[in-house]
């Protein structure tokens, strides 16, 4: 597996639900060794990832089986994001998003999940 970041995806890692989705297909230990691999090019100690809260936040969307933030990203927006089947073009995980206002989000996240684990299905 490859992945490259380039320095404006170093941000806090739960504030990227797309990525959080997408991790969540890769085993904890794969997930620790990306975390170690960015912190060691984030030579600032506080923009590098919390390794505890990803594993916590991976926990949750495993469980959930979608990723959701608000505001973190963009104050007033957030998103739901979810991992798609693997097709064979690709071994990567794609993932789906689904960005909007807080407001909609808030009152939808339930019905955009159940309305993409749906179409995974189907799939």
């Amino acid at each position: 597996m490859s992945i490259s970041f380039r320095p404006s995806c170093r941000c806090g890692y739960t504030s990227r639900p797309e990525r959080c989705a997408r991790w969540s297909a890769y085993p904890d230990k794969e997930v620790r060794r990306l975390v170690r691999l960015i912190n060691a090019n984030e030579p600032r100690s506080d923009q590098q990832i919390d390794i505890k809260a990803v594993m916590l936040e991976l926990k949750k969307v495993r469980v959930e089986g979608h990723a959701f933030s608000l505001g973190l990203v963009t104050p007033g927006a957030g998103a739901v994001a979810m991992n798609l089947p693997t097709i064979a073009e690709s071994n990567e995980p794609l993932v789906l998003c689904v960005a909007g206002l807080n407001d909609a989000l808030v009152t939808q996240e339930t019905e955009f999940a159940d309305l993409m684990r749906k179409k995974k299905q189907a799939a």
